[in-house]
């Protein structure tokens, strides 16, 4: 398991670009407008498909909110085959990290209110912890099948760079 929800890696195979965008094409819903709570997704992917790159995220089962950004960009190599240069992040943090500072600062304002010091580096460990596992555990698991099926549906082999 990372320490930091964001993953680069590169998927090499011996598809072409026009194959590797054709099958991703394939696996990815591309319709924005209407992604709503409670749509129904029946592809693998939702996100957009672009010539020489991708941005796609992984269809999570009635939630529809997935921890897990994957930006692809697909690379010839003289040789014929490919390589897909992939970067894994979490969209979330930029909301997940404010939330956390916010909660930070106003238990810290709360403090002197409420009069006591007891536990304060407990609940400031809980805080950090909880948000760090709430973000990152889910992130993990769903990169991993993520990858896995991509790797998958490319034929190819991946190599994790960070």
């Amino acid at each position: 398991m990372y320490f930091w929800p964001n993953k680069k890696c590169r998927i090499e195979t011996a598809m072409s670009r026009g194959k590797i965008r054709e099958v991703v094409d394939q696996n990815t819903d591309q319709d924005y407008k209407s992604i709503y709570w409670g749509k129904r997704f029946y592809k693998r992917f939702f996100g957009a498909v672009g010539e020489k790159s991708f941005k796609i995220r992984p269809v999570v089962p009635y939630w529809n909110l997935s921890p897990v950004e994957i930006r692809g960009e697909v690379k010839e190599q003289s040789d014929g085959n490919s390589v897909v240069q992939c970067r894994l992040s979490c969209p979330y943090l930029r909301v997940v990290v404010p939330l956390v500072l916010l909660a930070l600062v106003l238990f810290l304002v709360n403090l002197p209110a409420a009069g006591t010091g007891v536990g304060f580096f407990n609940v400031l460990v809980l805080i950090v912890i909880g948000a760090y596992v709430l973000v990152n555990v889910p992130f993990q698991i769903q990169a991993t099948r993520s990858l896995r099926d991509l790797v998958y549906d490319l034929e190819g082999r991946v190599v994790m760079e960070r």
